[in-house]
């Protein structure tokens, strides 16, 4: 069990660190070059749109599985593009050359959203439902930290050695997919004919979707992390105005936010296997609801201890997400495992871009402080939505594992 929390963590790993550099370095480098927060934050809107859509090739990814080609094929092909995507950042400038960066970002951003796929739905295939929690947790662990390690290493150091940080990345990645070699590849036991396979993929989602819980659960993906992803989307401008340092805003990106982040998922899988799901998700909901006003309301306080807030408001984000994710693995289907856990992903990207674009167009008008309130309340209002999904919480929920073939050895 160990080994494959490890070889799922390092996945995740790969996928965060690219992550961390494109949404939290280079905005600061952005701002460092006189680049307003409203570019900012719709710069990485847009690179959050690949996240929302991911589900249009996640249909593809189910139904085309066959002997030869399962989720461990698309997994390399898609960290094969996130390398050849990265190279063309050497030497780009945004002050200079930031609409290059925005399509080299965004297609980076289209193979990072189907390498997420393909590891989620070997997730859903081969992990039984007690365990997924903690798996969870260790998943999103790898992301947290690959992402603040780049995210710091790339305000610290990324302006003065870009091509050294690029280069770490591309290895990464390419460890990354050294051991996703010893997955198994996650196939069906028969080739697919490819119209008959996607038609009853087709099926199989719509009859789910069609269900009042999918809908409601549907709906909580995409408003209930409002609060935290406009924190983390206003972040480095925050800061930037507050006027700390860069070895300050390194310090805060690379190190309180992911420890926050981490070590809440870690705990938040653990106690969603113990809790369940919807009532881990709901207590932790409003924990980092909670967390966030409470920040909101210091950071005009001089004498606050931001720093502190900021922990607990990202520890409270880390037991959320553990808790949210392991719900939505308990409401798919395995056999539809990349189509519908991925529909539930795409609408969490989806909050993330909303809210992103949000909180900067709120934070022109009405400062931080009103827009970060304004942001979690509608999180709060969210948990309007829990009762009617109390029903995931029994273990007789729990759809079986898939067995063919997907089985990590």
């Amino acid at each position: 069990m160990l080994k494959r929390r490890l070889l799922f963590a390092l996945l995740y790993f790969s996928e965060g660190a690219p992550m961390g550099y494109l949404w939290f370095a280079l905005p600061y480098q952005m701002k460092s070059a006189g680049i307003s927060t409203l570019e900012v934050t719709a710069f990485t809107a847009l690179i959050g749109i690949p996240w929302i859509l991911k589900l249009v090739w996640a249909l593809a990814i189910d139904a085309l599985r066959s002997r030869r080609r399962g989720y461990r094929t698309w997994l390399l092909a898609a960290q094969a593009g996130m390398v050849v995507t990265l190279l063309p950042l050497f030497g780009l400038e945004p002050g200079h050359h930031l609409g290059l960066i925005r399509v080299f970002a965004l297609c980076h951003a289209v193979c990072a959203a189907t390498q997420d796929v393909s590891i989620d739905a070997l997730v859903i295939a081969s992990v039984e439902p007690r365990e997924r929690g903690s798996v969870n947790g260790w998943m999103l662990a790898g992301r947290y930290t690959g992402g603040a390690l780049f995210a710091g290493a790339g305000i610290a150091f990324g302006v003065r050695h870009p091509t050294a940080l690029l280069s770490i990345l591309f290895g990464v990645i390419v460890i990354a997919a050294l051991a996703a070699l010893g997955l198994d590849r996650g196939v069906t036991e028969s080739p697919a004919d490819p119209g008959r396979a996607i038609a009853a993929v087709g099926r199989k989602l719509r009859q789910a979707l069609l269900t009042r819980r999918m809908a409601v659960a549907g709906a909580f993906a995409l408003v209930s992390g409002a609060g935290f992803e406009s924190l983390g989307g206003l972040m480095v401008s925050l800061l930037t105005d507050l006027q700390l340092e860069a070895r300050q805003i390194s310090t805060m990106t690379g190190l309180v936010r992911p420890l926050g982040l981490v070590a809440g998922a870690l705990i938040g899988g653990v106690v969603a296997d113990r809790l369940g799901p919807p009532r881990a998700t709901g207590l932790f909901l409003m924990t980092s609801v909670l967390s966030i006003w409470i920040l909101a309301a210091s950071i005009d306080v001089r004498s606050a201890p931001l720093t502190a807030f900021f922990g607990m408001a990202f520890f409270a984000a880390g037991l959320f997400l553990a808790s949210s994710y392991t719900l939505f693995m308990r409401l798919s289907d395995p056999s539809i495992a990349a189509t519908q856990f991925t529909a539930f992903m795409a609408l969490t990207n989806a909050c993330e871009a909303w809210s992103h674009w949000a909180s900067g167009h709120l934070e022109a008008r009405l400062g931080y402080p009103a827009t970060l309130m304004v942001m979690a309340s509608v999180s709060a209002a969210s948990l309007s939505l829990m009762p009617l999904l109390a029903g995931a919480n029994s273990p007789g929920h729990d759809a079986p594992v898939e067995r063919r073939g997907t089985r990590l050895g």
